[in-house]
């Protein structure tokens, strides 16, 4: 088609009526299956010329882009037209440098939810000239989370290794140094130093980096020891509004809100209780840490079903977590606190996946965190005909 194409512009000057529009009718029909066959691909192509004017786009980059690639009306840059900043300058920078890139991926939000777009930038070529720069444009959310889920595996397999090494290590050092030091504070209290504030201080501090040191041990050896569940048929949302009580008090005095937003019809799950305890108070205390002291601020716990799971989120309204932060979250020793040991999140998740469960985190930098867990509903069994029904039906 494209060779007629070419040999009919040749002619045109010498066509009747009848046969131009004969021609533009099947160049329309040609311009039609090619645009037909871009818009079925899943694959968002966008085709710029040298300048980096946008010429034309299919449907997949408005599906990727929602909300993200403004309207093309007016002749621009195709960089201009791409609302987050982040894209926008990386193909900005790869065209005018007349570079090539392949497969950069970018993270996107969609309400709560977070996308992963990888982008690929190569010149467009026609008889041997470069006419402008096609933009490959995939959506690799699943695979993506997979490469995630599989770091947090091996990150906890690495983790209860080296934990289980330097909780030997240490642990039975640190709980003699522990008694040697009551023994001695026991001793300079029936002495002359009894009145020695200095002495006493520093017997203070020690005790207290003791027990920091063996929290620190105890969350090690959390980690790495299998999870044994007491698992009972529970109401999620009764769980929800104990630890909500439980911490009410405390977040008022820090100026935070806290609000539930409960679905009361979401069926039973099968969890051992005191752990998806421990579960919720992490995530309330990370919200509450994120917030920040002296600021106001807001947490919401929702629960709904969906499909044949129970969903519970925990969202905060504090400076949320950065890009580069993300998918390091889960990892162990993995933190941005000055006091922090990274194993909370962790042993959450490990928690959340013995129960046949996931977590999954979605987060605008300066707006916020929401973790959303996925557990499993209970599933009523099947009854089966009896016997003798079968057998009388048969005969």
């Amino acid at each position: 088609m494209r060779d007629f194409i070419k040999r009919a512009l040749k002619k045109t000057d010498k066509m009747t009526f009848l046969q131009l529009r004969e021609f533009l009718s099947a160049f329309e029909e040609e311009y039609e299956i090619l645009a037909g066959a871009l818009d079925s691909l899943s694959t968002g192509i966008i085709i710029c010329d040298v300048p980096g004017n946008l010429i034309l786009y299919n449907k997949a980059v408005v599906h990727h882009f929602t909300g993200f690639f403004s309207d093309t009306s007016s002749e621009k840059p195709v960089w201009d037209y791409i609302k987050n900043e982040e894209i926008s300058d990386f193909i900005k920078r790869t065209i005018l440098n007349e570079e090539n890139a392949s497969d950069r991926v970018f993270c996107i939000t969609h309400g709560n939810m977070s996308v992963y777009l990888s982008f690929s930038i190569m010149p467009l070529v026609s008889e041997k000239k470069i006419r402008g720069n096609i933009i490959t444009i995939q959506n690799v959310t699943e695979a993506k989370k997979e490469e995630i889920k599989n770091r947090r595996v091996e990150s906890l397999a690495s983790l209860t290794n080296l934990a289980a090494s330097v909780a030997h290590e240490i642990k039975n050092p640190l709980a003699s140094i522990s008694i040697y030091v009551q023994l001695l504070q026991k001793k300079i209290a029936v002495s002359d130093l009894a009145g020695d504030n200095n002495v006493k201080k520093s017997l203070d501090v020690i005790s207290e980096e003791i027990n920091r040191l063996n929290k620190t041990i105890v969350n090690f050896l959390t980690a790495v020891r299998p999870i044994k569940l007491v698992a009972s048929p529970l109401s999620i949302n009764s769980v929800i509004k104990d630890v909500a009580d439980f911490v009410s008090e405390e977040l008022k005095s820090k100026k935070i809100n806290l609000s539930l937003e409960l679905d009361e019809s979401i069926p039973m799950i099968l969890g051992d209780e005191e752990k998806l305890r421990q579960v919720f108070l992490n995530f309330i205390k990370n919200s509450q840490e994120a917030i920040g002291e002296g600021r106001s601020g807001s947490i919401i716990m929702r629960s709904r079903v969906k499909d044949d799971a129970v969903i519970i989120q925990i969202q905060d309204d504090g400076p949320g977590i950065s890009p580069e932060n993300m998918a390091h979250i889960f990892e162990p020793y993995y933190t941005t606190k000055i006091d922090g040991t990274g194993l909370g999140l962790p042993v959450a998740y490990k928690i959340i996946k013995e129960h046949r469960g996931d977590i999954q985190v979605c987060s605008l930098q300066g707006e916020g965190v929401c973790f959303s867990i996925a557990l499993p509903v209970i599933r009523e069994a099947k009854k089966l005909l009896p016997y003798d029904s079968v057998k009388s039906s048969g005969e």
